[in-house]
């Protein structure tokens, strides 16, 4: 998980707990405090450093081991660093979901200079879920919701704690069942295969 330490009450902590309930893994990482500035310029700063240390995990943590069911979780610019790690590494075949939660960043700062590539925008339309707090701007221009900013769901909350413990349910649910539909699937190919082979051994018998 991928955040910006700003909230006086952590939520991180019941998404945390829930994934060593789910024995998954878990790297933490806390980005420095947003500062009130909204200069374009401290915007840039943080998604850099979000950019930067999501390469750094990526090539000396994640990337080295062999989990194959990734779930990917950012808060505010935190976002960003996540999808950027996405087009860097093209590591969306090891990546089941990606959750974010965003109630102060910008959205075009989340998303900057979009995803170029078609078949990994597809991905992350169909594999990415953020919640937006029900008083960010994102909501006030209907011309900004575009398919490329993925899955938007409108969440109660004016400040980031309250969006993300609101979103506890759905965003678990979210990522669960991204993790179970790909178990299925291995599971289905796996019985075709050896149904196949299981014919073709009987006809060679007969």
């Amino acid at each position: 998980m991928l955040k910006t330490a700003t909230a006086k009450i952590d939520p991180t902590y019941f998404y945390i707990r829930w994934a060593f309930e789910k024995q998954f893994g878990i790297i933490d990482v806390s980005l420095p405090p947003r500062q009130p500035s909204k200069s374009n310029g401290a915007t840039q700063s943080l998604r850099e450093q979000s950019e930067s240390l999501c390469d750094y995990l990526w090539d000396n943590y994640i990337e080295l081991q062999n989990a194959e069911h990734i779930l990917l979780v950012g808060v505010e610019e935190g976002v960003s660093g996540l999808i950027h790690m996405l087009q860097a590494r093209r590591c969306e075949k090891r990546v089941k979901a990606l959750v974010g939660f965003i109630c102060a960043a910008n959205m075009q700062s989340i998303l900057y200079g979009g995803i170029k590539d078609q078949a990994l925008a597809e991905w992350y339309f169909n594999s990415s879920l953020l919640f937006v707090g029900s008083d960010h701007l994102f909501w006030e221009n209907n011309k900004s919701r575009r398919r490329k900013y993925g899955n938007c769901k409108l969440t109660a909350g004016d400040v980031i704690s309250t969006v993300m413990l609101n979103s506890q349910k759905d965003a678990t649910d979210f990522m669960m069942n991204k993790v179970t539909d790909e178990a299925s699937d291995t599971n289905t190919d796996t019985n075709h295969h050896n149904n196949g082979d299981g014919d073709a051994n009987n006809k060679n018998s007969v």
